[in-house]
């Protein structure tokens, strides 16, 4: 038996079946400092449980006509920013004396425990130093500044080399990965859904999608972070997450397979979470029932070791291996009709050790001219390379769309042409505007984006004149936290008609293409404006870009103009699912004088009162927060510092 385990395993055995019991075991004789780090824990995490509390009882008070309202504002909201104030040293006195029991208690056992603390997101500017900072400032002891680092969503690996690498120096501190994974292929194998699925945008897969590429990103952190003087490791997470049978959607048996993988993972507890965890975890409601990282696993989905499992070993040892090609990349093209249409002269070779070449193609002419003869449409020309002296076939997709009509479809100017009306907005700060946001764009560097902190509601309009015709209208959108009642519309609007359809926003970079077909226009020099409206919660975010008017046919005498079309339903956000039909539907201004009088629009009145009048209150707060959270943590300085 390793007696370095003794307590661990005493504890344990003494207190089956009773967690909180084996807990409280491996701190014997220290239960003052983990008494204390509980209570810092617990008032850190009240604003959590207070805010819901604290919101219900000033709506009541101003729902109820209470006369003293704004005095029990007050006070609601001024217990709110003294706990939210606390926040910061509650959190950083939990980790002191956390850490004092984890001493204590190696010391009375003779151990040498190594304390880490765990942080993440070390992409984001100053945000280690200063968690580091305030781990000095609250003299918090500890030996590693362990970082998750996620190539997918966390930057670069020199950025990563240097946050770490300042505090190994300026803190001196020992640093570490805690986390780290990469994908090896992009399917998914037990039908649950996956952090990195194919179609999905925003996320930086800067290394070939493969073994080699998994391989290759692990051996690039592992680098980065043995590089530095005080680096110690790097841990991979999670290598052994994978189906429990493996799911094909198309199996006749695939519903059977996937509710049984389900219930294994419910039954034995395997992978991340169960539906359990739910009660205290809120992402375990949605990420329960299988592996969402069965493809970044180093067993492949029948559980056979990967050559990536090898890796550690490989690093201290080295390695090598045939040359071999991992793929061939030729870029897609698109055109407009009138345009010159060109493929692609070279394609891109990417080799097993990470070098890259470029070959020239040779393209089969008689299928691309024939493409070009066709116009508008979707084609695959195939094409030939030559390389490691044998011949490869690749495959360029060319897409030539008609003309489009919309001037500057994607901001790049601006607002121009492009007519904003931000009517849920009330406070003077526009909530929507054509920002140079490099987060948000789908191409180029401008993107139509929206944020507000009150309730949204605003359309973006371009008006135009058309000839004669069936039209096409189309765009891409995504963002997020918009709410379960969100009301987003493309439209056109041809006279008194109406042609729309909605769509919804699902995530970050996750682009919905909802699409507005048969829009028909029954007149030379007919005016047609085209646009969006948005109505969301406060809160809501997201963007617009690559906005396009196609003419796509003639009219069709026999057609009566207006006729309603009732299938309109609604667009699925980043699927590759058959286009909405819009729905026709009257102009909103002929109904006017048969509007109902919501009844919800009252109370909605009366929140939104309440919203203005505790801006105000934290406006007037706000210069004394400062002075108040310096003389709590020189109270508790004073306090604590004879522990």
């Amino acid at each position: 038996m390793n007696h370095d385990n003794d307590i661990y395993l005493e504890s344990f055995e003494k207190h089956k079946g009773s967690p909180l019991m084996t807990l409280l075991g491996f701190y014997k004789g220290m239960y003052h400092n983990f008494f204390w780090s509980t209570v810092f824990y617990i008032i850190k995490h009240s604003p959590v449980w207070i805010l819901p509390i604290i919101t219900a009882n000033i709506i009541n008070n101003v729902t109820d006509k209470n006369p003293n309202v704004i005095r029990v504002i007050l006070l609601n909201v001024g217990l709110m920013v003294v706990l939210l104030v606390l926040n910061v040293p509650m959190n950083y006195l939990h980790i002191r004396f956390r850490s004092k029991a984890v001493r204590k208690v190696a010391n009375k056992n003779d151990k040498d425990i190594i304390v880490a603390v765990h942080f993440t997101n070390p992409e984001t500017s100053g945000r280690y130093d200063s968690y580091a900072a305030n781990l000095e400032k609250y003299d918090v002891d500890y030996d590693v500044f362990a970082s998750s680092y996620y190539p997918y969503w966390h930057g670069t690996l020199s950025n990563l080399k240097n946050v770490l690498s300042n505090i190994a120096d300026k803190y001196n501190k020992k640093v570490m990965v805690a986390e780290t994974s990469y994908v090896h292929t992009l399917e998914d194998g037990d039908g649950h859904t996956n952090t990195e699925y194919e179609g999905k945008s925003g996320d930086a897969l800067n290394y070939d999608i493969s073994v080699q590429g998994q391989a290759d990103s692990v051996r690039g952190v592992i680098s980065a972070v043995a590089s530095i003087d005080k680096g110690i490791g790097v841990f991979y997470w999670e290598p052994a997450w994978i189906p429990v049978n493996v799911y094909d959607k198309d199996a006749d048996d695939a519903e059977e397979v996937l509710a049984s993988n389900k219930e294994a993972w419910e039954k034995y507890g395997s992978g991340w979470a169960s539906s359990y965890s739910g009660k205290y975890d809120k992402d375990a409601r949605d990420w329960f029932g299988g592996s969402a990282v069965d493809n970044e696993a180093w067993f492949d989905f029948e559980g056979h070791a990967l050559p990536s499992a090898r890796i550690y070993s490989y690093v201290r040892t080295g390695a090598s291996a045939p040359l071999s090609v991992l793929r061939i990349d030729v870029e897609d093209v698109t055109f407009e009709l009138g345009d010159e249409v060109k493929l692609p002269e070279n394609a891109k070779v990417v080799y097993n050790d990470g070098s890259e070449i470029e070959v020239a193609v040779t393209w089969d002419s008689e299928a691309f001219n024939a493409a070009v003869n066709n116009g508008a449409g979707t084609y695959e020309i195939k094409g030939t390379v030559t390389v490691l002296d044998k011949e490869e076939e690749v495959i360029c997709k060319l897409t030539i769309n008609p003309r489009n009509l919309l001037v500057n479809p994607g901001f790049e100017d601006g607002n121009t042409s492009w007519t904003i009306s931000d009517d849920g907005n009330t406070d003077g700060e526009n909530g929507v505007s054509a920002q140079a946001d490099s987060s948000n764009v789908r191409t180029g560097t401008m993107c139509m984006k929206f944020w507000d902190n009150e309730n949204i509601d605003y359309t973006v309009e371009q008006e135009l004149t058309l000839d004669k015709g069936i039209y096409k209208l189309g765009a891409y959108v995504e963002g997020g936290d918009c709410g379960d009642n969100a009301e987003l519309k493309l439209y056109a609007k041809v006279g008194e008609e109406s042609f729309e359809t909605p769509t919804a926003v699902t995530g970050w970079q996750n682009w919905a293409n909802p699409q507005v077909e048969e829009i028909k226009v029954t007149a030379d020099g007919t005016v047609v404006k085209v646009g969006v409206s948005v109505k969301a919660v406060a809160g809501g975010w997201g963007a617009w870009d690559d906005f396009y008017l196609y003419r796509t046919g003639d009219v069709d005498e026999e057609v009566e103009p207006g006729k309603e079309d009732d299938n309109g339903d609604i667009d699925n956000p980043g699927e590759n699912n058959d286009d909405p039909t819009p729905t026709v539907t009257p102009n909103p201004d002929d109904n006017k004088d048969d509007e109902k009088v919501d009844p919800a629009k009252d109370a909605q009145v009366v929140i939104e009162q309440v919203v203005k009048c505790v801006k105000e209150i934290v406006k007037v707060i706000q210069p004394v927060i400062k002075p108040i959270v310096k003389a709590i943590t020189n109270i508790f300085k004073k306090i604590f510092g004879w522990w």
